[in-house]
C-alpha cells in the first residue's frame, strides 16, 4: 500500500492536470480513501471536479465509475468526502444533484 500511495502522490505532483487524468486520479483516490493522507484526500476531492462539472461526454462518463466506487464506501467515508468536496467550493446542491449523495 505504501508504494501505491507514493505513486499516487507522485502523480499529483508530476502528472498533468487535465480533466481526463484528474477524473481517473480522483476516482482512484476515492477507492483508497481510508488509506489517504489529509493532503491526498484534498487532492482527490479537487480531482473530482471534471466528474461533477463535465465539459465533454467522456468526462460525464466518469461519473458512473465514481458512483460504482462510492457504492462500496461506508457512510462515514461518504460524509468525509462530501465535506472535502464542499471545501473545494462545490456546492452541496451540486454534489447531491450530480453525484447523488
Amino acid at each position: 500500500m505504501e508504494q501505491v500511495l507514493q505513486s499516487l502522490e507522485l502523480s499529483v505532483v508530476t502528472g498533468p492536470n487535465e480533466s481526463y487524468v484528474m477524473a481517473e486520479r480522483g476516482i482512484f483516490g476515492v477507492s483508497l480513501w481510508e488509506d489517504l493522507s489529509r493532503d491526498l484526500k484534498s487532492r482527490a476531492a479537487l480531482d473530482l471536479g471534471p466528474v461533477i462539472h463535465p465539459r465533454t461526454p467522456a468526462e460525464g462518463a466518469e461519473r458512473e465509475k465514481f458512483r460504482t466506487v462510492l457504492a462500496t464506501k461506508s457512510e462515514s467515508v461518504r460524509s468525509e468526502l462530501r465535506k472535502a468536496l464542499v471545501a473545494t467550493g462545490i456546492s452541496p446542491n451540486a454534489i447531491e444533484q450530480r453525484l447523488g449523495f
